[in-house]
Parts: C-alpha cells; sequence; structure tokens
C-alpha cells in the first residue's frame, strides 16, 4: 500500500476518538458527584454511562490490532464554557447535562467521519468479520441515543431544579393553571416535533456516484462522478441494500446493465463487468 492510500488518517481518527471517549467518561464521573441532589440528573447520568461504558476499552483493544503504535492524544477539546451563558453554580444539573450534550454531539460528529474512514479503508465487514466499522456503528448508536437520552432529560432536570429553589409554576395554560404543571412534558413534545419536522438524515434521493476507482469496472464502464443509478438490469433502484444485492447477484465477469442520469438530465445505459 502506497503513502496515498496508507490509512494514517483512519487510525490517528481511532485515537482521537479514543480521547475524546475518555473525556466523557471523566466527565460523567466528575458530574456524577456534582449533582447529588437532584436525582433526575443523577439516574440519567448512570444510565449514560451504563450505555457507554464499553467504547474506550473496545476502541483501545480494536486499535491495539490495527494500529499500535499510533499515539494516543493525552487531551481532547472539551464542552466549551458555560460562563456568561448558563449558570452553572446556581443551575449544576442542567448545565452538567449541556455539557455532556456537547461532547456527545462531537461523539456522533466524530463517529460519522470514522465511518466513512472505515469504509473507504476497507476495515469493514465486507472485507473482514473482525473490523473496526461494526465497532463505529454501535458506538454511533450509542451516542446518537445518549444525546436523545439528555435533551428527553433536560426538561424534567431543569423544573426539578427550579422545584428546588421554590420557584411554583406561572403558567396560565389549562393544565398548569390547575397546578398540574405540563411545562417539562410540552417542551419534550416539541423537541420531539421539532426533530420530526426537520426530517432523517438520509434521503432516498437516488445513488449519486462519486468518482470512480481507478481502472475499477465502473470506470472502465464510463461512469463519472455525478452520474446517478436510476435502475439495474432493467428494475427500478430504490434503495443503497437493493443496489448492493442487484450487483451481488452477479459473478465475477458478469455483464450488469446500468441505466444512469447524467448530471445534464439525460439518461443514459452503461454495461459494466463485475470484477
Amino acid at each position: 500500500m502506497n503513502e496515498k492510500q496508507s490509512p494514517i488518517r483512519l487510525h490517528s481518527h481511532m485515537a482521537a476518538m479514543l480521547a475524546l471517549e475518555q473525556a466523557i467518561g471523566q466527565r460523567i464521573e466528575h458530574l456524577l458527584s456534582q449533582v447529588t441532589h437532584n436525582s433526575e440528573a443523577v439516574a440519567l447520568l448512570k444510565d449514560l454511562q451504563k450505555l457507554t461504558a464499553n467504547h474506550r476499552p473496545a476502541l483501545a483493544a480494536r486499535l491495539q490490532v490495527v494500529a499500535p503504535d499510533v499515539p494516543i492524544p493525552e487531551t481532547t477539546p472539551m464542552a466549551a464554557s458555560l460562563e456568561g451563558v448558563y449558570d452553572s453554580v446556581t443551575y449544576p444539573a442542567s448545565a452538567a447535562l449541556i455539557s455532556l450534550y456537547t461532547l456527545f454531539h462531537k461523539a456522533i460528529i466524530g463517529y460519522t467521519v470514522l465511518m466513512v474512514l472505515t469504509r473507504r479503508f476497507a476495515d469493514s465487514s465486507v472485507r473482514s468479520e473482525d473490523n473496526t466499522d461494526d465497532l463505529v456503528q454501535q458506538h454511533l448508536r450509542n451516542v446518537t441515543v445518549a444525546v436523545q437520552q439528555v435533551v428527553r432529560g433536560l426538561p424534567g432536570v431543569v423544573v426539578a431544579e427550579l422545584e428546588q429553589a421554590g420557584q411554583e409554576c406561572q403558567c396560565t395554560c389549562p393544565a398548569c393553571g390547575l397546578g398540574i404543571c405540563l411545562c417539562a412534558v410540552s417542551t419534550r413534545r416539541a423537541l420531539g416535533m421539532a426533530w420530526t419536522d426537520a426530517g432523517p438524515v438520509y434521503m432516498p434521493e437516488g445513488i449519486v456516484v462519486v468518482h470512480p476507482r481507478s481502472g475499477s469496472g465502473a470506470a472502465k464502464a464510463g461512469f463519472q462522478k455525478g452520474n446517478v443509478v436510476v435502475a439495474v438490469d432493467g428494475k427500478a433502484i430504490e434503495s443503497l441494500p437493493m443496489l448492493q444485492e442487484t450487483i451481488g447477484n452477479h459473478g465475477s465477469g458478469e455483464e450488469i446493465d446500468f441505466q444512469v442520469q447524467q448530471s445534464s438530465g439525460e439518461s443514459v445505459d452503461i454495461r459494466a463487468v463485475r470484477p
């Protein structure tokens, strides 16, 4: 493997994620000692601790297998200071969740990048059952759940802080006016609606081709960056798994007929040979 193809970025990014996971674990440990007065926050932090407990040892073990000489960063950037934005002294429980939310979002971004790298450098289940991509997918799911748990729990934690400070609900909606405060519940509902309205990250907008690998069957057949795969063997392609399955049904050396849409909007037929 030449220098251009060397997975240096993959392994250095794994090391950076290992440092970030260590920072998250240390942050949760520290925050647990700071919010003992708020049972909602304590319960949530313990759930987050359990959810992510295996991340650091699993990443460390995998990095030891694929790149044992890659150095682990001693520190990783922590959440931005809340000073001047949020009173962490008066409201330590909600401030704790906000700082964790920032770290978990960094983890989502980091694992997203790492997943692309594992696949580009063939460290996935396509190459071997023992791979980094499966690990990254699980960790990405966990930190995404962690973000949802923080957002779901934050309104209740804020209400608990207000109650402890003696601040009663002043909302005049029918339920709150009666004395049944729904401020936390209604906030969670509004957040859920906002996320639903934003839509999913993945949209079935078509299979857009990036620059084909040099010397590959697609490159030889004439695929170009920006082509959109519309159909294969006369069958409309509606999803990524469908494309994978249709190509996989062909053996090595067999021809595959593609219908693609070019950036000009013109539809053309391309025949490629599976290696």
